[in-house]
């Protein structure tokens, strides 16, 4: 084996002697001998059954004695243990893999739908988690030397790179480019032993995921949020004055909906608004996730809903009734321009989908808290919005200044001029929800 190209030192010698396969070969030629001994003038029956005895003998003491010590004659020659070289590939793999997975959760942190999870929880299950905010430290950054790490950094990558030839050539041995003795000849020019074998490929993903793996097994039972502390976490609720919110949230009716469960139709009766505290819910393209105020606007403006919503998951809500809405209007009018601009996140993803889509609910009410201005306009006054802007009717009737066209009804989404970037084609959508989209520099208002 030493000269057929395969390599062989006396550790390997001794362990192919000690643990060598014995005992399939050896019991059928027993048994041959056993069968032929029944019918043989030279082979008595005895002979046949000593042969039977003394090889499964043998076999059965080679099993129990020789099988059960291979692991102390691998420690003994110190055949069990890794190179430094393989060590640190090992690590160096486990710490790929490892960033890999804390990506691939913080992804699902980041995701509208699983965002609202309990990650405290999470984290106390998954505990590599635990280091998603720590630094990483990269295997081949231990050590201080420099010239020991590019001396080490070197010898992995050519143990890597003569390991990828000898499989190159195991290849063209298959294809029958080159015959056995060549291969024999360029395998020994290449000999190096495999940096990573198969079964210790196997035994990574097991080092990355076993917290993961042990709780797809055992799932642990985890508490219900409190309805209290769901209420209190919603962003509408949480921005609103104590007196206010107080009020709000002792009226709330929690609902759970299935998916495609209409919420609420257009034209019907705006009855209330829905906090949506988990799951998504759409209308035609997009998409609204927790922490999303639904028809806020219609019982603002005391129309029917817009658009229809349906459910595109498991939905949990929270429904106030319209009574208690107008209620907290009275009682603080200083709340109404809030309530204004948490209505008018829906409508600019219904209006403009294709400028808004890619953005989250979380980023449309920083975009729309702190980028936008609430105007109210009286009869006879007219505005022009600014560049590179968009505006949003919610209430009243405008026109263009000096034209004809019929006047614009709430709600509706206004652009500056034709030359900006919202194209008529990123507007169209708006129609379908009761909305409509006009491209004029100033407009006139009709009524306040």
């Amino acid at each position: 084996m030493q000269y057929f190209g395969y390599g062989l030192d006396w550790r390997e010698a001794i362990v192919l002697f000690w643990s060598g396969l014995r005992g399939a070969v050896a019991l059928a030629l027993s048994l041959s001998v056993k069968r032929s001994s029944d019918n043989s003038p030279y082979i008595s029956p005895d002979t046949g059954d000593l042969f039977v005895f003394l090889t499964g003998g043998i076999v059965f003491l080679t099993l129990i004695v020789n099988g059960s010590t291979t692991q102390f004659i691998l420690h003994f020659l110190k055949m069990d243990n890794l190179s430094p070289a393989k060590k640190r590939i090992l690590n160096y793999t486990k710490y790929e893999m490892l960033k890999k997975a804390l990506e691939s959760f913080g992804d699902l942190r980041d995701d509208e739908e699983l965002g609202p999870a309990d990650w405290t929880t999470v984290r106390r299950y998954i505990k590599s988690l635990n280091d998603a905010d720590g630094e990483q430290i990269h295997p081949h950054s231990l050590s201080e030397n420099n010239n020991i790490l590019d001396s080490m950094n070197l010898k992995d990558i050519r143990v890597r790179f003569l390991n990828g030839v000898q499989a190159a050539y195991w290849i063209m041995l298959d294809e029958g480019r080159i015959n056995q003795t060549t291969a024999n000849l360029l395998m020994r020019s290449v000999e190096k032993i495999g940096l990573l074998e198969k079964k210790e490929m196997i035994h990574l993903p097991d080092a990355v995921q076993t917290d993961l793996k042990k709780f797809l097994r055992n799932p642990p039972l985890v508490k219900t949020p409190k309805i209290k502390d769901l209420i209190s976490a919603n962003p509408l609720l949480g921005a609103l004055p104590a007196t206010a919110r107080e009020a709000l949230a002792g009226s709330t009716k929690e609902i759970m909906r299935l998916s495609e469960t209409t919420l609420y139709k257009e034209g019907s009766k705006a009855t209330g608004i829905w906090l949506l505290s988990n799951g998504v819910v759409k209308f035609l393209h997009p998409t609204f996730t927790h922490g999303s105020t639904l028809g806020l606007y219609e019982v603002l403006a005391e129309k029917p809903y817009t658009c229809d919503i349906v459910t595109n998951s498991v939905v949990m809500c929270f429904f106030i009734e319209t009574e208690k809405i107008l209620s907290v209007l009275r009682s603080d009018p200083a709340v109404e321009d809030f309530f204004w601009w948490e209505s008018t996140i829906i409508h600019v993803k219904i209006m403009l989908p294709r400028v808004f889509e890619k953005m989250s609910m979380q980023d449309l009410q920083m975009l729309i808290a702190e980028r936008s201005i609430l105007n109210v306009y009286i009869r006879g006054e007219s505005f022009e919005l600014l560049p590179q802007s968009v505006g949003f009717l919610l209430e009243g009737f405008i026109r263009k200044q000096g034209g004809q066209e019929e006047m614009l009804t709430a709600p509706a989404a206004i652009l500056p001029c034709p030359d900006q970037s919202f194209s008529q084609s990123e507007t169209l959508a708006g129609a379908g929800a009761g909305g409509s989209y006009h491209q004029v520099p100033v407009y006139q208002v009709e009524t306040r």
